[in-house]
């Protein structure tokens, strides 16, 4: 197959790097693969109509398929939007709340007005939500932008189920869950987690890394920490990634005010990152409200044994309660404290919890076996395009004429005269 990704290629991306793995993987499958940038030319909230360029049209219409890489950064995926439905493809969802895309998406009046006819209809449609925890429930809705990805893609494959139900409501073709991809790449000289490396201080060393914004719970991190004698004595804690200078600004005020041994260094590179994670005791990838449907960062925390301590919520409930360490979003002070004495008082805890990590995620998040599954999934939505590809030309026809976008009967019409073709 002659596959063409649509992904954001700046190498701060973590979704770029894995579609790099994945044109990898694809590649020795025998299939071609080309990347195109699916991102705006600059970042203030317009597209460039000079980033839509003709050899991006042509790439586009002599692919045999493709895959839009979807994630909620408007500069990162913005230009996709002009394409998804003009050269319907596989859409790779991996946010299911797409907040900062749709504040891009509404905001450019570029993109034809009867995107927005068909945005006001599918607010309105009521989003079943699945998930007991009536906290997230409130917090975690896809938006609308979601449903109509959805809605106009050939297929849809993602790495978490928990956001799913929009999906599956909305998708004319086939929808796949299966999970993330990361690099093959452990800690030079790192061995789980039986010792501390050798450093100056004696205290357990905790870090949280990755681009730090509100959802990563740094402050209610610190507030745990300090509310605890013995932790506030023997923590140090390492928060390592870009970070706003107002938000920056106001954590290490706060800091002071507590007198943790709190440190920040913004954005650092690869080697720096790899120096952090080696010498760190244990990783906190707390999320909350949880978006993504999965996190980079918290399989490469994995892939190195590091004990880790996620949110029990969204995709992170999807791994093995022996792998990682949960803590409940509406209790979550006292489960992250509680969790974090039991791995201060327990080093051997530590290193058992590390050596369960690394074995899952070395066999779980195999680039060579991702590959795979997403050629076999391309496979399949081939065979299914051409009554899809027809059913989308009728219903956006009879949208021109009037008929409404969600018209089930009338759609129900379509997909059984089209059905002698799958």
């Amino acid at each position: 197959m002659n596959i063409t990704i649509v992904t954001p290629t700046a190498e701060t991306s973590a979704i770029g790097r894995i579609s790099r793995l994945l044109r990898e993987a694809l590649v020795t499958y025998g299939h071609s693969c080309t990347l195109l940038s699916g991102a705006t030319s600059s970042d203030n909230g317009t597209a460039s109509n000079g980033h839509h360029t003709e050899q991006h049209i042509g790439i586009l219409a002599t692919s045999d398929i493709i895959i839009y890489q979807v994630g909620d950064h408007y500069g990162w995926h913005g230009d996709m939007l002009r394409w998804y439905k003009t050269y319907p493809g596989i859409i790779c969802l991996h946010d299911f709340v797409l907040e900062h895309l749709w504040e891009g998406y509404t905001k450019n009046n570029n993109y034809p007005n009867g995107d927005y006819e068909i945005i006001d209809q599918l607010r309105k449609r009521t989003i079943n939500n699945t998930e007991k925890n009536k906290a997230e429930d409130k917090k975690v809705q896809p938006s609308p932008l979601t449903e109509m990805f959805a809605s106009f893609a050939l297929g849809v494959y993602t790495h978490s189920a928990w956001g799913i139900r929009p999906i599956l409501e909305n998708c004319p073709g086939p929808v796949w869950v299966f999970p993330l991809c990361h690099p093959k790449r452990r800690l030079p000289g790192h061995k789980h987690n039986a010792k501390s490396v050798e450093r100056k201080d004696s205290n357990i060393r905790l870090l949280t890394f990755g681009n730090i914004i509100a959802n990563k719970q740094v402050k209610q991190i610190i507030e745990s920490i300090a509310a605890d004698t013995k932790l506030s004595g023997q923590v140090s804690y390492r928060v390592v990634g870009l970070i706003e200078a107002e938000i920056l600004l106001r954590f290490r005020q706060r800091v002071a005010e507590l007198g943790l041994d709190v440190i920040f260094t913004g954005e650092v590179s690869d080697e720096a990152l790899d120096a952090e994670l080696r010498i760190a005791d244990v990783v906190i990838a707390l999320r909350w409200p949880t978006l993504e449907a999965g996190s980079a960062s918290v399989i490469e925390a994995l892939w190195n044994g590091k004990p880790t301590i996620v949110t029990d919520a969204g995709c992170y409930r999807d791994l093995p309660d022996d792998v990682v360490i949960k803590v409940s979003p509406v209790d979550q002070a006292h489960q992250l404290s509680t969790a974090l004495l039991s791995l201060l008082n327990h080093p051997e805890k530590r290193y058992e919890l590390g050596i369960r990590a690394q074995s899952f995620a070395t066999s779980e998040f195999d680039p060579h076996l991702y590959g795979g599954r997403v050629a076999e999934f391309c496979e399949l939505v081939l065979q299914k395009s051409f009554a899809m590809r027809a059913g989308m030309a009728m219903t956006r026809q009879l949208g021109e004429w009037g008929m409404p976008i969600h018209h089930d009967a009338a759609l129900n019409a379509i997909a059984e005269k089209l059905s002698v073709f799958k």
